[in-house]
């Protein structure tokens, strides 16, 4: 059965956009536990990349996971921008070049989340942008 992975994007040392009180890192760890939630309960196996890994180290859990786009798994990256009006709001990643089932995922992301919680949607993008 294909996996999803779930990152929260940014660390507590690299806590991202910082607004007022808000900072990026902490607002993406309130959202993944209910994004995991959701798609457990929709039958999904899904899985969340360890929280406070630095980038490079992200990465290379990532890569050895057993991620496999052969068997259908997905990797959606989320986070939460501030840097000015135009790019507010939460932004989804996803592996791959678009067209896929990592895209497709990443946008029912973006839209449960955008509605569920009353935040503005900053797209979602692929890995390769």
């Amino acid at each position: 059965m294909p996996r999803v992975l779930i990152s929260a994007g940014h660390t507590m040392m690299d806590p991202g956009a910082i607004y007022g009180d808000l900072r990026e890192a902490d607002l993406t760890r309130k959202i993944a536990p209910m994004v995991l939630e959701a798609l457990r309960q929709s039958g999904l196996e899904v899985q969340a990349v360890p929280l406070d890994l630095p980038l490079p180290d992200r990465i290379q859990w990532i890569n050895s996971s057993g991620l496999s786009a052969e068997a259908g798994d997905i990797l959606v990256e989320m986070h939460v921008n501030d840097a000015d009006s135009s790019k507010r709001g939460l932004e989804i990643w996803y592996e791959g070049v678009g067209g896929n089932e990592s895209e497709k995922v990443g946008v029912c992301i973006a839209d449960s989340v955008t509605t569920q919680q009353g935040v503005t949607s900053n797209g979602v993008r692929s890995e390769q942008d």
